[in-house]
């Protein structure tokens, strides 16, 4: 079972005050509460993009961003002076990673190392617009550079991206769980990966979704662990 599954579960079981086991995948888990089971299948909300490739998680091109950051950090994250941090903004997908890297890597040393004191610069690395900024930083642990990611293709319709990602996990969980021998009630957990949303406007955006399903209850789980109805 993966973490986010066993993470989503935990939160459920904890929010019904009910325990758990896993299930036959479908469903992933099996919930009691009060001597009634429930079937619980679990899926993510990520953003997507769509460009002249199709439409896909935008988690699929920002992990190579991020991978990029994290290296990055343990590479030359030691030559960041004591009490500054850098942050990077970045926009995925990451074009000629390998190359990029050592560049930008070129970039950050020699902006930590100014001495006219620069903070901040603004660079085109093979077809990669990114930013780099020098701040204070006080902390005795934790990463020395760190970054945030921009996507080129991402929609600021966040209405619109809601109601894609809410459709499409209720069509593709709907179909999943069509085969599903079991006689008692079947919800749908929903762990919500798209931090620009809350659960209000979820709820505003099932009012244009028509799919057919056999889910009782969709919850939407938080990175939290706070757990909320939309149906």
């Amino acid at each position: 079972m993966k973490p986010d599954e066993k993470f989503v579960l935990d939160s459920v079981a904890r929010f019904c005050a009910g325990d758990w086991r896993p299930g036959e995948d479908p469903p992933d888990g099996y919930l009691t509460v009060a001597n009634h089971t429930i079937a619980i299948e679990v899926s993510t909300l990520t953003q997507h993009v769509t460009d002249d490739e199709g439409t896909r998680p935008r988690i699929s091109d920002d992990t190579a961003a991020i991978r990029l950051a994290n290296e990055l950090d343990l590479e030359i994250g030691r030559s960041v002076p004591s009490g500054r941090r850098v942050m990077l903004v970045l926009r995925s997908p990451i074009a000629d990673y390998r190359k990029s890297k050592a560049s930008l890597a070129a970039e950050i040393q020699s902006l930590v190392g100014d001495r006219t004191g620069q903070r901040e610069r603004k660079v085109t690395i093979r077809g990669n617009d990114i930013e780099i900024y020098v701040d204070e930083w006080d902390a005795l642990e934790g990463k020395k550079i760190v970054a945030a990611v921009m996507h080129r293709s991402a929609s600021v319709d966040i209405l619109k991206n809601v109601t894609h990602i809410l459709e499409d996990r209720i069509k593709v969980k709907a179909q999943k769980c069509a085969t599903l021998k079991f006689a008692g009630p079947i919800w749908l957990a929903l762990l919500n990966d798209y931090f620009l949303t809350e659960a209000d406007t979820y709820r505003y955006a099932l009012k244009s979704i028509t799919v057919v399903h056999p889910f009782q209850k969709v919850l939407l789980v938080s990175d939290r662990g706070a757990v909320d109805i939309l149906i």
